[in-house]
């Protein structure tokens, strides 16, 4: 398990919720589905523990999911851990992991870590994703 001060931070340290510039929006919209369909299937079968995070005064647990995208683009692949990837898959691929707090109803990513090079156009592709994601299930929790 992964405490959050052990967990690696975004290399460019800036916030998920930072001010997006340009991005491609068929991308995004990939993405977002893979965050959606894919990230949530991974969660339920291959996710490990992330420590714990407080967030308005409560305590959440956290979980990691490892993903790999294009390295240009930012166009999310697939979700799994490496021990379970086929090598043609993973070819220039760079692997990332985000941090998703369980906040009961629904899910809240935390943290974007990647762990190799990504073109500022592919970060900005996958972080905008994350906002929508995140700003989506905000919405589901106040229903």
């Amino acid at each position: 398990m992964v405490s959050p001060e052990e967990f690696p931070k975004d290399k460019n340290q800036e916030p998920i919720e930072e001010q997006i510039e340009s991005y491609d929006t068929k991308i995004v919209e990939y993405n977002l589905k893979m965050l959606n369909e894919d990230m949530l299937e991974f969660l339920g079968k291959e996710s490990s523990g992330a420590g714990e995070i407080i967030i308005d005064g409560k305590l959440y647990p956290c979980s990691v999911a490892t993903g790999y995208a294009d390295s240009k683009t930012g166009k999310i692949i697939v979700f799994k851990n490496f021990g379970n990837m086929d090598n043609k898959i993973i070819g220039n691929k760079i692997e990332f992991q985000l941090r998703i707090a369980d906040l009961g109803k629904y899910d809240k990513i935390i943290d974007f870590f990647d762990k190799e090079e990504i073109s500022k156009e592919g970060l900005v592709n996958i972080k905008k994703a994350i906002e929508e994601y995140n700003s989506n299930m905000d919405k589901k929790q106040k229903e």
